[in-house]
């Protein structure tokens, strides 16, 4: 029988505040394209400009 780990889905709680794990994915997600499309459009080459990205 496989055991699974049982964890909290809440990363942190402050009060009736609480950030889950899956909501900090969303952030990373979201802050990685930004910082990757910023990237890419600087090095040239593309048809989006940055206020395309934004």
């Amino acid at each position: 029988m496989m055991i699974h780990p049982e964890f909290s889905p809440e990363l942190i709680s402050i009060g009736p505040l609480a950030i889950r794990w899956y909501a900090l994915s969303y952030i990373v997600g979201f802050v990685l394209f930004i910082w990757l499309g910023r990237r890419r459009i600087d090095r040239g080459g593309q048809v989006f400009t940055k206020e395309m990205l934004d």
